[in-house]
């Protein structure tokens, strides 16, 4: 196996088509996703991610797979998500963890109540995705009918041919006279 040092613009490349035995450091993984390695290694501690081994000296290495999660999980966090939310998503639910039945004699909820409160929290998360990327679109449209109207009062200042055509009462012309 191979140990890669990506290059910050470089890495989202590396996780989606990177073979899949390329390693990476884990200094280099926080690097690129703006995170600390003390991080990563609490992503690890709650089960999100795995290190696919080590290095001598005992610097953590990740995988594609690996690199794939850590970048769902810094998007995720991005959006407001919660590490207990987020782990809600990604902890995979074993089919022997679906059972209707609540086990005897325990105080602690049955498996399926675990995941039924796991597929509500799903849908609660799903959506306040949902309401962000409303809004989002919103904000994304009331800027570029501010860019349009900005752009159609300095229209002919935006092209070197046009510039004669400036008005000379226009607020950029000063700029156009160097």
């Amino acid at each position: 196996m191979s140990v890669s040092k990506p290059k910050k613009t470089a890495l989202k490349a590396v996780s989606t088509s990177a073979p899949s035995n390329t390693l990476m450091l884990i200094g280099d993984v926080a690097n690129a996703y703006g995170v600390t390695s003390r991080t990563l290694r609490y992503y690890e501690e709650l089960g999100l991610i795995t290190a696919s081994q080590r290095q001598s000296g005992q610097s953590r290495l990740y995988d594609t797979h690996a690199v794939k999660r850590i970048q769902v999980i810094v998007s995720l966090q991005a959006c407001g998500f919660s590490l207990t939310d987020i782990q809600a998503m990604l902890v995979p639910l074993e089919p022997a963890q679906i059972t209707p039945k609540a086990e005897e004699n325990t105080t602690q909820p049955s498996r399926y109540d675990r995941w039924k409160a796991t597929y509500e929290s799903l849908l609660r998360q799903s959506d306040r995705l949902t309401e962000k990327i409303a809004l989002l679109t919103s904000i994304q449209a009331e800027v570029e009918t501010r860019l349009t109207a900005v752009e159609a009062l300095c229209g002919p200042c935006q092209s070197k041919s046009q510039l004669a055509a400036c008005d000379p009462l226009c607020e950029h012309h000063h700029l156009h006279e160097a």
